[in-house]
């Protein structure tokens, strides 16, 4: 039995709860995932999202829906999502946009499943070097 909570202690609650909790999201057809977590040495919260899985698989979460919804408010291409980039040599997926977050909105994932953030500005440069690329 647990005396205190400690990093240690939620590390492996948080490991133990995202394997019950994948096994409920496949019960029901969607994903869910721990995020946060606060505590204290007697009291712990966590963040839980539930998100949808489109036709081709993908989680429609917050930062898609977001996106979907605002890009063009950005001036972005709501044809970029869930596209490829590169970006300083590296190939990115752009999965979102994080409309709490102003100077790095744009939510990418890279190859080894990590995310990383952009500035919109960033995202068109990639958009339209591509594009001049495909048309040379």
């Amino acid at each position: 039995m647990a005396t205190k909570i400690d990093d240690l202690i939620l590390q492996r609650l948080r490991r133990a709860m995202d394997l019950a909790l994948e096994d409920v999201g496949k019960q029901f057809g969607v994903s869910i995932k721990t995020e946060n977590a606060s505590y204290t040495p007697q009291y712990a919260t966590y963040k839980v999202n539930i998100s949808t899985i489109n036709s081709n698989g993908e989680t429609v979460d917050k930062y898609t829906v977001d996106y979907q919804n605002r890009a063009r408010m950005y001036g972005l291409d709501p044809k970029w999502l869930n596209e490829e980039f590169e970006y300083k040599g590296k190939t990115y997926i752009l999965k979102g946009l994080n409309t709490r977050k102003s100077r790095y909105p744009i939510v990418a994932l890279r190859n080894n499943g990590g995310t990383t953030l952009f500035t919109i500005d960033a995202i068109k440069q990639a958009f339209d070097s591509a594009k001049i690329l495909e048309s040379i």
